[in-house]
């Protein structure tokens, strides 16, 4: 190192102007050469980062569409059991009973059943000998059923519950359809200009507003059979009954 620089310092100034000039020019090569690499460098790694970036909202929509997916299904499968549920609510049924029953007194047991169907909002249908009907709403059937059990001995029994729900669902549409033909006859009768016309479409008419009216009715019955249920009983005794004529509501 000491040779070295007393070698330098020895050295005339132009020649030590002309070695500065020439390690200026060689290092600045040397950094010509480094920045291309680094330049052909930097489009790869730009590249990578835009595949990277249109990767990333691909990934995220593909995550998204089967979270929407599994969403639906979930959503599927829970409408379909609300509609199963809903289905088993919606059920229209008609319930009645036969009762056979052995009991001490046979009037003051039918007395009896008389006061459970008016204790629950019902009523007296049919009383004759030893026989009764009544008819209860039908959220108290069952209750009914029950207290007449313990007035005596039951020795048959005999419940049914009827799903009338279809039953109701055709007489509702047909209805629906009636009532849709009597309003385009109503049209027609309206802008009927010969008489034979008028006369066919108010035969037709008056058809169809029967048809409506028998309709209606059977609705009407099947209703009131949904929400009364019909309890029929039937007594006997190992006694010998009293007879007892019926009184007449004006002696």
């Amino acid at each position: 190192m000491i040779a070295s620089r007393a070698v330098v310092c020895c050295l005339p100034a132009t020649t030590l102007i002309t070695l500065v000039g020439i390690l200026t020019i060689l290092t600045g090569c040397a950094t010509m050469q480094a920045v291309p690499g680094q330049a052909q460098a930097r489009p790869l790694q730009d590249a990578a980062a835009q595949g990277q970036a249109r990767q990333a909202p691909a990934a995220e929509q593909a995550a998204d569409v089967s979270q929407l997916a599994d969403a639906g299904t979930h959503e599927d499968g829970g409408g379909d059991e609300a509609a199963a549920a809903d289905e088993r609510e919606a059920r229209l049924m008609v319930y009645h009973a036969e009762l056979h029953m052995v009991v001490s007194d046979i009037r003051n047991s039918l007395n009896a059943i008389q006061a459970i169907a008016e204790d629950h909002g019902g009523y007296l249908q049919e009383m004759a000998g030893n026989r009764i009907t009544i008819r209860v709403p039908a959220r108290a059937f069952h209750e009914s059923v029950s207290r007449i059990q313990r007035l005596g001995e039951m020795t048959d029994r005999h419940v049914v519950g009827e799903d009338v729900t279809e039953q109701m669902r055709d007489l509702s549409i047909r209805l629906e359809t009636s009532e849709k033909m009597r309003q385009r006859l109503l049209a027609l009768a309206e802008k009927a200009e010969k008489l034979d016309d008028a006369i066919r479409i108010e035969r037709e008419l008056s058809r169809v507003i029967e048809k409506i009216e028998k309709l209606k009715g059977k609705i009407r019955y099947l209703e009131s059979r949904i929400a009364y249920s019909t309890i029929r009983v039937r007594l006997n005794s190992p006694q010998p009954q009293r007879a007892e004529a019926d009184r007449l509501p004006f002696q």
